[in-house]
């Protein structure tokens, strides 16, 4: 019997069915690949896992270069405390620009460590100085952020509270005026001038830096870090 409801020209009633339905066309196939019973987010999970085993298989790897240099951030710091003590019986602004090379060498052993977890097993002389001048690069470029952080989590007032503790124990032991005339004033002209100086060679130094050639590697990052102790001083 013809079927009354399609003429010649017309398209066929698969056609007109809706995709996926019965006698329709098929429902075209989603883009990229569909794991049946894969829950939603349980790949997310398991990108976490493996970025946890990697960190757990570099710190099996290098634990013990990251020890050391862990323990060594944690014992310099010390010395360097009880030399801006010394340091303050000659002068005060002496004595803080000794207090600043503490978180100097905290950024220091950081990036050490990082790039520890970084390198691969060294070829020769060339690596190790590779490894020299990413040390200095890497720590003049996050030197700012980590001062901040450093200032942030109080770890800066802890040195400030130190340095006054060990010059309390300084006068026990081996006399001289009271605490107060060996911290040097905020707004006293030594201070003031010591900050005006650091912001210039802060200025000079960067100012270096883009005029070296870029093969002169190991010059720049001496010139960067040492712009980097001058924004620790202001």
């Amino acid at each position: 019997m013809p079927d009354l409801g399609q003429g010649p020209g017309s398209p066929p009633a698969a056609a007109l069915a809706e995709p996926g339905t019965v006698g329709g066309p098929a429902a075209p196939a989603p883009d990229g690949p569909v794991l049946a019973g894969t829950p939603v987010g349980t790949g997310i999970v398991s990108e976490g896992f493996e970025v946890v085993r990697d960190a757990g298989r570099l710190l099996l790897a290098h634990w013990p270069p990251l020890v050391l240099l862990a323990l060594i951030g944690v014992v310099v710091r010390e010395p360097l405390l009880a030399a801006a003590a010394v340091a303050s019986r000659t002068s005060a602004v002496l004595s803080q620009l000794v207090l600043a090379l503490a978180p100097f060498a905290q950024v220091l052993t950081i990036v050490g460590m990082l790039l520890v977890l970084r390198r691969r097993e060294p070829d020769g002389p060339a690596d190790r100085q590779r490894a020299l001048r990413s040390l200095l690069t890497g720590t003049a470029a996050v030197l700012v952020p980590f001062l901040v952080i450093y200032e942030y989590y109080g770890t800066l007032r802890e040195d400030v509270v130190a340095l006054g503790i060990g010059l309390v124990e300084d006068l026990d032991v081996f006399g001289g005026d009271d605490v107060t005339a060996r911290l040097p004033a905020a707004t006293s002209a030594a201070v003031l001038a010591t900050v005006a100086v650091a912001l210039l060679a802060r200025f000079v130094l960067g100012r270096l830096v883009t005029r070296t050639p870029g093969e002169r590697h190991a010059l720049r990052s001496a010139l960067r870090l040492a712009a980097g102790y001058c924004e620790v001083v202001w």
